[in-house]
């Protein structure tokens, strides 16, 4: 059983409209087409992804992280954040940011154990009913 780590191409552009249900086709396909998605393969199967993107387009910005249910706790959204770390450095970013909705207790206490510190909040009433935390590591 081995993770690999891969940039999303377009033959991941079906299971990735599957699974990111947040945001349109057109999106997807955007995001493909920018290296703005990675993709977690066990045995060669997609496992998980990370869409991020450019804060101000300066800072690294994870838009979203999902590892398939079955394999939620292997490890995977770890490998995930670690390549795009990886990634943040070389095009030499010091921070990397993310965000959840205030009551996600889940996401945010993973997002803590990897390190990240929430840095405020922000109520966006028309979109959610909970507040969007932000999440800010240092490199």
């Amino acid at each position: 059983m081995a993770d690999t780590i891969c940039i999303a191409e377009e033959r991941h552009k079906a299971w990735l409209m599957s699974r990111d249900k947040w945001v349109d086709e057109s999106w997807i396909g955007r995001c493909i087409r920018l290296g703005e998605y990675l993709i977690a393969e066990r045995d060669h199967e997609p496992a998980g992804f990370v869409r991020w993107s450019w804060f101000w387009g300066k800072v690294p910005y994870m838009d979203m992280i999902r590892v398939e249910p079955a394999l939620q706790r292997s490890g995977i959204g770890t490998l995930l954040l670690g390549h795009l770390q990886d990634i943040a450095v070389s095009q030499g970013a010091q921070i990397i940011m993310t965000s959840c909705e205030s009551d996600e207790q889940e996401p945010l206490n993973w997002y803590r154990k990897q390190g990240f510190a929430p840095t405020g909040d922000i109520a966006i009433p028309t979109i959610q009913t909970a507040r969007e935390t932000f999440l800010v590591k240092h490199l």
